[in-house]
């Protein structure tokens, strides 16, 4: 018991010999030396400087040049004695260079399956926002809903926010779309426009792709709009 005494004794002298507050404080000034003295990156934001340049009045008149850029013939309203506006130029012999590139690349057939068309389902929306509160909400509702389909059938779907032309908005923004489509996809056989408002309420249906498509004749398809139509390459 005695030596066992005299041991514990020895063990707690050595923890006392060993200097601890100047081991801590050594390595507490090592650290802060090393961060106040290092080539660290520096955060600075100066928010006077931003909220001054942000409300500061736009005195300072456009240039003359600019100004007078302004009124260009783009931007004023087209008169009956104006040319005839096209989407762009003639493509000619667009059924042979076609042929020619699908036959160069058979890996994109234009028929996936007999009677089984390569179908891209195109749809779009405004770029702004809509005015109601859940209209974004909607509209990205239904463009998940296309998705599904698309999913479910294997379709192909594209869509864009964007106004390809300056002359064609709003309702007409499809037809540049579409046209600019029907040239970087000649591997697709079918363009099937479906608006953005709309739903697809039997998700097991599909056109039948086999039949032949005939022109919009209110006669033959009814007069009401059904929001979707297909156009063949």
């Amino acid at each position: 018991m005695a030596e066992e005494q005299r041991e514990r004794r020895a063990r707690r002298k050595l923890l006392f010999a060993v200097p601890i507050i100047p081991i801590v404080l050594f390595i507490v000034g090592s650290c802060a030396l090393f961060l106040f003295t290092a080539d660290l990156p520096r955060i600075r934001i100066e928010y006077a400087c931003l909220d001054g340049a942000r409300d500061a009045p736009a005195t300072k008149e456009p240039p003359e040049a600019v100004a007078a850029a302004v009124p260009s013939e783009e931007q004023r309203v087209r008169q009956l004695s104006d040319r005839p506006y096209s989407l762009g130029p003639n493509v000619s012999d667009y059924d042979a260079r076609r042929a020619a590139w699908l036959a160069a690349h058979p890996r994109f057939p234009a028929f996936v399956a007999p009677e089984r068309p390569r179908v891209l389902m195109v749809t779009g929306s405004s770029p702004r926002r809509c005015t109601e509160a859940e209209g974004d909400h909607v509209l990205l509702r239904a463009f998940k809903n296309k998705a599904d389909y698309c999913r479910v059938h294997g379709l192909d779907i594209f869509y864009s926010n964007a106004v390809l032309d300056g002359e064609m908005t709003g309702f007409w923004t499809k037809l540049p779309l579409l046209r600019a489509l029907m040239v970087a996809h000649p591997e697709t056989e079918l363009l099937w426009w479906v608006d953005s408002d709309a739903v697809f309420t039997d998700m097991l249906f599909e056109p039948p792709w086999g039949r032949k498509l005939v022109a919009r004749i209110p006669s033959r398809c009814g007069k009401k709009r059904r929001g979707a139509g297909a156009l063949r390459d």
